[in-house]
């Protein structure tokens, strides 16, 4: 979660645990953003203006807002961090999911954007049109009436290959786990994951579910870039990426279906809220059914 100006959370608010990385990088980056957007036209005529009047006009609320069961944290004069906790719970899932469907329908002049993740919800919006206070008090009314339950994405049958050829690391996490590679792939596969939310890097799709026995650390120090595609574990956690990068997870397979397709609308493949179960399939299927994804085709098909 992005971390912004800090204070301690409110003892109602859980705390223990700490959600993923690519959650405080994505929304401290996008906060960042928004916060250079709305001063590049006062940085850029700033030369023989009043410092402290420049000043004055720069200084982006701070005070952070707590109730007693969430929290608003302003990340400049144009954002706030509307966080329900701090650990991966189902029910900060969907209260953050509720609060951005209900931020989706509501006619809030001067609202630019909401991204929910595990236990929060970034809110981007324009100072300009849509004052701070009057923000959160829309925020607070859509707490109090949305509708936390369950709301059911698409489930989709995606085909990955768990050939060492592909899968780099499916030996090396089988033995850190104290399993056969068999029931390492019989775990994964054997599992409803849920897309939780994207984040860390363009497509990379963090995935709720992840069974206990497939709970193993991260590496002390990162592996070489990823291929693309790939499906991870480490730290109690599930992922899909989309580029290759360096990582501390553990790559065990490919899937078929790349995530982000910068052609396409929209660009990803599956929604937040959307469930995925992995199928086995050989090298030879994998490759042929890749091929057929990269030129269009979605081979991922509904359950």
């Amino acid at each position: 979660m992005v971390r912004g100006v800090r204070q301690n959370a409110p003892q109602s608010v859980a705390t223990q645990g700490a959600l993923p990385f690519a959650e405080t990088m994505l929304a401290s980056t996008l906060a960042l953003i928004a916060l250079c957007r709305s001063h590049s036209g006062c940085l850029a005529s700033s030369a023989g203006t009043d410092h402290q009047a420049m000043t004055c006009a720069m200084t982006p609320p701070t005070s952070l807002d707590a109730r007693p069961d969430w929290r608003a944290v302003p990340l400049g004069d144009g954002a706030l961090h509307i966080e329900f906790g701090r650990t991966a719970k189902p029910a900060f899932q969907h209260r953050a999911r509720a609060l951005s469907r209900a931020l989706g329908e509501a006619d809030l002049p001067g609202l630019l954007d909401h991204l929910p993740s595990y236990a929060a919800v970034l809110v981007r919006y324009d100072p300009d049109r849509l004052a701070h206070g009057d923000l959160l008090a829309a925020v607070a009314e859509l707490i109090s009436r949305a509708d936390t339950g369950t709301t059911a994405g698409t489930a989709w049958r995606v085909p990955v290959c768990y050939d060492p050829a592909v899968a780099e690391d499916i030996g090396e996490a089988a033995d850190v786990l104290g399993i056969s590679v068999d029931a390492l792939v019989r775990a994964h596969t054997g599992t409803r994951f849920e897309i939780a939310l994207y984040g860390f890097a363009p497509g990379w799709a963090y995935l709720a579910g992840c069974p206990d026995s497939l709970n193993l650390p991260r590496r002390e120090k990162p592996r070489p870039p990823t291929p693309d595609d790939a499906v991870m574990i480490a730290g109690g956690q599930a992922m899909i990426t989309a580029r290759a990068m360096p990582t501390g997870w553990y790559v065990i397979g490919r899937i078929a279906q790349p995530t982000l397709q910068l052609e396409a609308d929209p660009p990803v493949c599956f929604d937040v809220g959307d469930s995925v179960q992995f199928d086995a399939v050989g090298l030879d299927d994998w490759r042929a059914l890749y091929a057929r994804a990269c030129a269009g085709e979605r081979v991922a098909t509904p359950l």
